[in-house]
């Protein structure tokens, strides 16, 4: 937990992370140490919620015994899915066209920046 902490530190505000993963990792265990730096340093946190995987990841946390009020408080931008997870600030239906979707998703986005 240490060592990501050290490397989070260098993280600029307003830089997105992506982390690639096996189905091997234990990403949920990631994704929580992620959301535990964030709050302990009071960084403001937007999950992008894509085809309903912050669920998924929410299951895992709880399955492994683990808190997952910072997910239920969590800021959330939901791409496709149904399930709502967070606080969901806009959804993106991506059965439109990409274009569509693109531009719902960036207008999404500017609000939240606004609202910061």
């Amino acid at each position: 937990e240490q060592s990501m902490f050290d490397y989070l530190k260098a993280i600029q505000k307003g830089e997105d992370i992506l982390v690639e993963y096996t189905s091997n990792e234990p990403i949920h265990l990631i994704f929580y140490i992620l959301l535990k730096y964030a709050k302990q340093n009071n960084i403001p946190v937007l999950i992008v919620d894509a085809v309903d995987q912050l669920h998924v990841l929410k299951a895992h946390l709880e399955l492994a015994g683990i808190d997952t009020r910072m997910i239920d408080e969590a800021q959330v931008i939901k791409l496709g899915g149904i399930i709502t997870t967070g606080k969901v600030l806009g959804r993106v239906d991506l059965e439109e066209t990409t274009p569509v979707w693109k531009k719902h998703y960036d207008e999404l986005l500017k609000k939240v920046h606004s609202d910061y």
